[in-house]
């Protein structure tokens, strides 16, 4: 599907490599984690990358529409060769955070959304982890706010499938702990109070 722009199309699943990398995820972060729920997306490959942790961590998955993929509206399906084509997909490249997709979403919008969900998750004297499985432009867009970045640098962070990164909440403020390269080694980045 990497020839289309699946967006919130259904019936989007992980392939024998994605499935691989959600069964890695899970082995390499479980020993380490403490949650019994695990927050996803309601898109199918988020759902389906998140159930090896769940299972090993014997958690339950809770879907939150705050952590749903851009909704790029009527562009949804469209195959990339068609949408370089189009004066609006081009406009909305050139500026996504205030840019919308026809009958759909701006960065800032999933900004806005993304941001208000991790906030409502973020409980001050909880031992837990908080674990979230979304995408790439709600990841970024959310990272942009808590390391007080401006949204149009968004691109500056990496969002690959099966990544991670890490929110750390110290006194009500987060700080992003940023796995360099998939699982490699930590380092801090910045922090934002919640």
């Amino acid at each position: 599907m990497k020839s289309v722009l699946c967006g919130r199309m259904s019936g989007v699943h992980l392939n024998g490599h994605g499935i691989n990398e959600a069964e890695t995820l899970a082995w390499r972060l479980a020993p380490g984690l403490r949650a019994s729920v695990i927050f996803t997306s309601p898109m199918e490959r988020a759902i389906e990358t998140a159930a090896p942790l769940a299972r090993s961590l014997r958690a339950n998955i809770r879907i939150m529409p705050g952590f749903n993929e851009c909704d790029f509206g009527d562009w949804t399906g469209l195959s990339f060769a068609a949408l370089d084509s189009r004066r609006d997909w081009k406009a909305f490249n050139e500026r996504r955070c205030t840019a919308k997709a026809p009958l759909g979403e701006s960065l800032f919008d999933v900004q806005c959304r993304a941001v208000a969900a991790v906030k409502g998750l973020i409980k001050p004297s909880s031992e837990s982890d908080v674990v979230v499985f979304t995408h790439a432009d709600v990841i970024r867009s959310a990272l942009c706010f808590f390391t007080a970045m401006p949204l149009q640098s968004y691109l500056q962070y990496s969002a690959e499938p099966a990544s991670l990164r890490v929110l750390e909440n110290t006194n009500g403020a987060l700080r992003l702990t940023d796995f360099v390269g998939q699982l490699g080694k930590l380092r801090p980045i910045g922090n934002r109070p919640v």
